[in-house]
């Protein structure tokens, strides 16, 4: 009994010390024209398939674009998966968009992306072979963009 009435009165104190202690009040100009509750969120980075590293697609002066791999828990660059010069051996061209296969072993590169209407696009793409570091275009070389 003493104890429900303990617990009854701690919850009491508790909600109306969290009512009384707001300083700041909640309007809507607050929430949706200040964006001070705006979620945070993380872009640009693709999880690896070991769930302890990530990519992210980063301009390297000198090598072009670059695929680089991340560790989660420091988050410094462990090394460069793939860049413009060990892709294409030219760091002018650049990697716009890449996909890795379920395995990681091949990436699909897409560049000279070309936007047509909404979200559709067209564009160049090549499969790189990670091991061995080995690119070939997805289609003839003297075909139209994908």
């Amino acid at each position: 009994m003493k104890l429900g009435i303990l617990l009854s009165v701690s919850l009491l104190v508790w909600t109306a010390g969290g009512a009384f202690g707001q300083t700041q009040e909640l309007t809507n100009q607050a929430i949706w024209a200040s964006r001070t509750f705006r979620a945070a969120g993380v872009y640009g980075i693709r999880p690896m398939a070991d769930g302890k590293h990530y990519t992210s697609l980063v301009d390297e002066t000198g090598s072009g674009s670059a695929i680089v791999r991340y560790a989660y828990a420091t988050g410094l660059a462990v090394d460069t998966v793939a860049s413009s010069r060990t892709v294409f051996g030219d760091a002018e061209v650049a990697i716009e968009e890449y996909t890795f296969s379920d395995d990681e072993s091949k990436i699909l590169i897409a560049t000279q992306i070309e936007p047509i209407y909404r979200h559709s696009s067209q564009a160049i793409y090549f499969i790189h072979t990670r091991k061995g570091s080995k690119t070939e275009p997805l289609c003839a070389p003297d075909s139209e963009p994908q």
